[in-house]
């Protein structure tokens, strides 16, 4: 915004509201024995072309997120196990896994050459995710499911140990719950054969710290937005709360950046978006002894362990560890955790419960990302890309197509 504004000699005046004390919204951190982790937005990837940007244009310091070696658990064995000897996994996974690694790596290629288009300069704006769909091919990743989309190229036991795992990590659902888009797109990071991982090295929170000191609009931490009426000349009256404090404006363009449902605003003479229905995590890091008696040997445990489709319900998706000789583990799980049942002792832990993810399931019609004049809707694209980067992408469309309204009526704006 900051940047139109200058490019197009425009005078807009952006007020932020964040119910919460701080910026990021699902960006979040815990300092836990003395570092930090993230526990919600983990990692970017470095082809990730507007969070790149903003990392590169405010020096943000970046860490390399090392993924470790990994194994695939099903409840009571591995059914794979990376080790130190890459040739050693190599021939391993050929033989368990066939040619599936590879034809998945085509399958990425052939998606993210299709996906990047929309960062040409030529690409422009669009009013729809469905637009947005059709102008770079990927209706056909939409509206079929993950693992439709796989299963007639890569082989049973890599979608129900790889796919599968990869899957229930990064979205907690399972791949014939979600497009196809989504998951190929988590695999193209997971994986990161092309690029690297990583995340800032003071919270990837501050990423969004530096935006918005950089657009330096009128900011209200801790503010909650009760509601927003439509007036009859398509302008908006906002009633907030600051404490006790009861405030009442109007503005010219509304931008809603979270999602509707976890908002909690009541609208009047707005139509309310279809609802999504988003999937709670629990993060759960712990400073303990590991118990042998559940994955025995301890010595040789993976970094990361993923769990199979045949996982005989394990209450968690992820256990990693930071590095063979670490203390430190970290769980993901849909629930609360026993956590007697993987350690002998529990010196310290923290646990964080929030809504991660939205339900992603295939379909051809999405919320739309207009929901009135002069009314936008970026968490709309949620449903279609849920990461930092789909975020940015959905915003900066729609910061685009705010700038060509302003432009027809070029003035003084409230924002």
């Amino acid at each position: 915004m900051k940047q139109s504004e200058h490019s197009h000699n425009l005078d807009i005046q952006v007020t932020l509201f964040e119910k919460n004390q701080f910026l990021g919204g699902r960006l979040q951190y815990v300092v836990f024995n003395g570092s930090l982790y993230e526990v919600g937005g983990d990692s970017w990837f470095d082809k990730n072309y507007h969070v790149e940007s903003f990392v590169n244009q405010f020096g943000i310091e970046r860490a390399n997120c090392e993924a470790g070696n990994v194994g695939v658990w099903n409840g009571k064995e591995f059914l794979f196990q990376e080790t130190s000897n890459q040739w050693r996994d190599m021939l391993v996974g050929l033989w368990k896994y066939g040619l599936s690694p590879l034809r998945l790596n085509d399958i990425l290629l052939d998606v993210t050459a299709k996906f990047y288009k929309q960062y040409e300069k030529d690409f422009g704006t669009w009013e729809s995710i469905e637009e947005w769909a059709q102008r770079l091919d990927l209706n056909n990743v939409l509206n079929v499911s993950l693992e439709e989309y796989l299963s007639k190229d890569l082989s049973q036991d890599f979608l129900n140990e790889i796919i599968y795992g990869i899957t229930k990590v990064i979205y907690q659902q399972e791949p014939e719950n979600i497009h196809a888009l989504s998951g190929l797109i988590a695999f193209i990071g997971a994986t990161a054969e092309t690029g690297s991982l990583y995340s800032a090295k003071e919270g990837n929170r501050k990423i969004v710290e530096n935006l918005v000191e950089y657009a330096n609009p009128t900011l209200r931490l801790g503010w909650k937005v009760k509601s927003i009426k439509k007036t009859p000349s398509d302008t908006y009256i906002i009633i907030s709360t600051d404490g006790d404090e009861i405030v009442t404006e109007i503005f010219d363009y509304v931008i809603l950046a979270s999602p509707y449902e976890t908002s909690r605003i009541t609208f009047e003479g707005i139509p309310t978006p279809p609802p999504i229905n988003y999937v709670n995590v629990v993060v759960t890091l712990v400073n303990a002894k590991l118990s042998s008696s559940y994955f025995g040997d301890p010595t040789y445990l993976p970094n990361n362990i993923f769990i199979s489709k045949d996982s005989n319900n394990v209450p968690w998706t992820i256990f990693s560890r930071r590095s063979a000789n670490s203390t430190i583990y970290k769980f993901f799980s849909p629930t609360k955790l026993d956590l007697s049942v993987y350690f002998e002792e529990v010196y310290e832990k923290v646990e964080k419960i929030f809504a991660a993810y939205p339900v992603m399931p295939p379909k051809s019609q999405y919320a739309p990302i207009i929901l009135a004049p002069n009314f936008y809707y970026p968490s709309a694209f949620d449903q279609v890309i849920s990461c930092m980067e789909g975020a940015a992408t959905s915003s900066h469309n729609v910061v685009e197509l705010l700038v060509q309204s302003l432009l027809k009526n070029a003035g003084k704006t409230e924002l």
